[in-house]
């Protein structure tokens, strides 16, 4: 794995750095830790080779700005630091509600998707008192792949609490649409387009 960050850096720290500078001021100056840390001062560039550290990182300074080159990186669980493009950088915790945990998560406030929300899941359940969709078309039975409703029966279900509930569905095996208590389902009344007077046929 390697990964550049640049960030500047002001020449002059650097105009007294020889290679018999002390290590710890080395270290301290540019906020590394040096131990099991090769440092190298040649033409005029600074080369810190950590062999192990957590967040194990090469870096080296090259024309006032400091390069981090990752070969081993060591996190804890408890404690992430991210690195962004710009060089700036910020601690990770567990109870971080910034992130978002790629295997799962909750989210328990407010979540605005700018783009296309795509489940591939199961289910999608939603707790909310209201639902408000813009499409005029509602498919039901999507990736249906037999000649009709496979299952026999696709529509919607209304929940009563304690009474039984009702349901208003298309029934392939009548080839008609019923609605009524489940188990107590009648076929709905149609009629023609054009009926003689606007009446029904019965």
């Amino acid at each position: 794995m390697a990964a550049w960050i640049v960030g500047e850096l002001e020449s002059n720290i650097f105009d007294s750095l020889t290679t018999d500078y002390p290590l710890t001021k080395v270290g301290s100056l540019l906020g590394f830790g040096y131990n099991t840390t090769h440092f190298e001062l040649l033409n005029n560039q600074l080369s810190i080779k950590p062999t192990y550290i957590n967040n194990t990182i090469n870096q080296h300074i090259d024309n006032s700005n400091i390069h981090f080159e990752m070969n081993q990186i060591q996190i804890s669980q408890s404690q992430i630091t991210d690195l962004d493009l710009s060089g700036e950088y910020y601690n990770k915790t567990e109870s971080d509600n910034r992130f978002l945990n790629v295997t799962g998560d909750t989210i328990t406030g407010d979540l605005t998707i700018g783009g296309n929300l795509t489940v591939n899941g199961s289910q999608f359940i939603t707790n909310t008192e209201t639902v408000e969709i813009e499409d005029n078309l509602l498919v039901i039975n999507k990736n249906e792949v037999g000649s009709g409703v496979t299952n026999g029966l696709a529509g919607i279900e209304v929940e009563r609490g304690t009474a039984t509930n009702y349901q208003f569905l298309f029934d392939e095996s009548s080839d008609n649409f019923k609605v009524g208590q489940i188990e107590s389902l009648q076929a709905v009344a149609t009629r023609e387009d054009s009926p003689l007077n606007g009446g029904f046929a019965y």
